[in-house]
């Protein structure tokens, strides 16, 4: 397990919610260090989706990053955000029953969209997230980090948080550090066996249930977003904290779509690369 990233949550998890500058202040010493040259990587496929591929292309063109909802990532990792905790345990210990339980486990769930990226150029990223060198990598720099969280490799099985659902069952405020715990580090993990090799970066937005008359109605529930088919949001690089700074395009990448990314005249670089 990474000392520093380990270190950053147990330093991050202390920090009063509503403390908005500790919490960047802690950030911006994380990724200053953890991020080469202040630039992470976001690689994008393209297949034989037409429809799919455009609205790639349109995101691109309109300097837009897709959120995905939890339950649409679970083709690749069923885990997402999943929090192991002995709920039998739990309600003897707070004489909460059972099923509450369970619905609030998955209630924070559903707190955050997810938007992955990776502080890595590399031939691993290329081949299993741009479709073999048949997508597009997008190059940014990062301008400010608070929607940006980094990635606790460990072994997942194994973690635990019986103990914090108990504190916070025990002490329903946010200020208990159990929340914390759930909150921003349930969020974070990643399988160190089957996916260290991505080195992701995490872009989490949770402001979805800001407004009444946003896709989710203000409020939020175990399930919802599922229920009523939503699959995420676009944010754009500027409220992501991202500046696009260069694409380059992969080896494969059908020439139709070469050509359309070189016409979008996004007044940046843009390479397309033999590797």
């Amino acid at each position: 397990m990474d000392k520093d990233t380990l270190d950053f949550f147990d330093k991050f998890i202390q920090i009063r919610f509503g403390d908005n500058l500790s919490q960047e202040r802690l950030k911006r010493e994380y990724f200053a260090k953890k991020v080469q040259s202040n630039t992470l990587y976001k690689y994008i496929s393209f297949n034989g989706n037409d429809i799919l591929n455009e609205q790639k292309i349109f995101a691109i063109k309109n300097n837009l990053l897709w959120f995905s909802a939890h339950y649409v990532l679970r083709d690749n990792d069923p885990s997402e955000f999943q929090i192991n905790a002995d709920v039998t345990e739990i309600a003897r210990r707070t004489n909460w029953a059972e099923y509450k339980i369970i619905d609030f486990l998955r209630t924070v769930r559903e707190l955050n969209d997810l938007c992955c990226l990776s502080n890595r150029l590399h031939d691993y990223m290329w081949i299993n997230y741009a479709n073999n060198y048949s997508g597009c990598c997008c190059v940014f720099e990062i301008e400010h980090v608070e929607m940006l969280m980094p990635v606790l490799y460990c072994d997942k099985d194994k973690t635990d948080f019986t103990k914090e659902i108990i504190d916070f069952f025990n002490n329903p405020t946010i200020d208990v550090l159990g929340l914390h715990s759930i909150a921003f580090i349930s969020p974070s993990l990643k399988d160190s066996n089957k996916y260290r090799e991505e080195q992701e970066i995490r872009l989490l937005c949770s402001d979805i249930y800001d407004s009444e008359t946003a896709d989710l109605g203000g409020k939020i529930a175990a399930g919802k977003k599922e229920l009523i088919g939503y699959k995420g949001t676009y944010y754009s690089y500027k409220k992501s904290g991202l500046k696009l700074k260069k694409i380059i395009i992969g080896q494969n990448t059908p020439t139709h779509i070469v050509d359309k990314l070189f016409s979008l005249n996004l007044n940046i670089p843009i390479e397309h690369k033999k590797f």
